[in-house]
């Protein structure tokens, strides 16, 4: 079970000893989401945190690939680190592609020195479908 939630019912229609039963039990499908950054010129490591370098004034570009549904929607979050801190700069919903994928362009900071990080995620409310758990 890769794709969607399934509900399954069992019925018992009882006998001499046992009386009759229903039960429903629910199956919960994940989708399985990856993201990918491009256009950085190399990567290090802080402690244990890969990060990615990358010029100025090059456009971010993340590309997220996750299981196609139709009116499927991942949602991309933005935090910076500021003083000490993580901040949500952004977090918007973005259509897939019928390839499953959805490239999008976070521009670039225009100055060097910022850390930021960004996760892709699926939000099953969020999307035109619900057939998968967050």
């Amino acid at each position: 079970m890769t794709h969607r939630d399934t509900a399954v019912t069992a019925v018992y229609k009882g006998d001499a000893r046992t009386a009759p039963r229903t039960v429903k039990s629910t199956g919960y499908a994940r989708v399985k989401v990856s993201s990918v950054l491009s256009k950085y010129y190399r990567t290090g490591k802080i402690g244990s945190t890969t990060y990615y370098y990358f010029h100025k004034n090059t456009d971010v570009i993340d590309t997220t690939t996750m299981t196609y549904y139709k009116g499927r929607k991942q949602r991309l979050e933005l935090d910076i680190y500021y003083k000490g801190r993580w901040y949500r700069a952004d977090s918007e919903y973005f259509k897939l592609g019928t390839n499953g994928k959805s490239a999008v362009n976070l521009g670039n900071p225009g100055e060097a020195g910022i850390r930021a990080r960004v996760r892709s995620s699926y939000i099953n409310a969020s999307s035109e479908e619900s057939g998968n758990s967050t």
